[in-house]
């Protein structure tokens, strides 16, 4: 049986937004995902996020990657995203790479320590 994408958003004490995902997720689901949780950090006048994704699976072709990108950059460009999961694995790498090609400050960590001293520094 297949899990559907859930998160939990939640406000750090450090001034960040933390979410929890978890589940399948296509383009549509992880573009809505990105823009309530941009909402929730403008809420709380933040621009640093930590998403855990270690437990998500993107289940869609990689040809849908790079226009989910696209639209991605009008939603978190000018936040700092720091992304838990498997840094190693190729789509993730792709994430990241595309991110950094259209000037995002987005990161892939695989570990929450790391990535919380990457937020906590000044922006690159």
């Amino acid at each position: 049986m297949k899990t559907p994408l859930t998160y939990k958003i939640s406000y750090s004490d450090d001034s960040f937004v933390s979410v929890i995902a978890k589940g399948i997720a296509n383009p549509k689901q992880v573009e809505d995902m990105y823009k309530e949780i941009i909402a929730e950090a403008k809420s709380y006048s933040s621009d640093k996020i930590m998403l855990d994704a270690a437990q998500i699976s993107l289940e869609y072709p990689l040809t849908e990657l790079v226009p989910l990108m696209n639209r991605l950059k009008t939603i978190i460009d000018g936040f700092k995203v720091a992304r838990i999961c498997n840094k190693y694995e190729h789509r993730q790498d792709l994430i990241e790479g595309l991110g950094n090609k259209q000037k995002l400050s987005i990161k892939n960590f695989g570990d929450t320590k790391e990535a919380l001293s990457w937020l906590q520094s000044e922006r690159d």
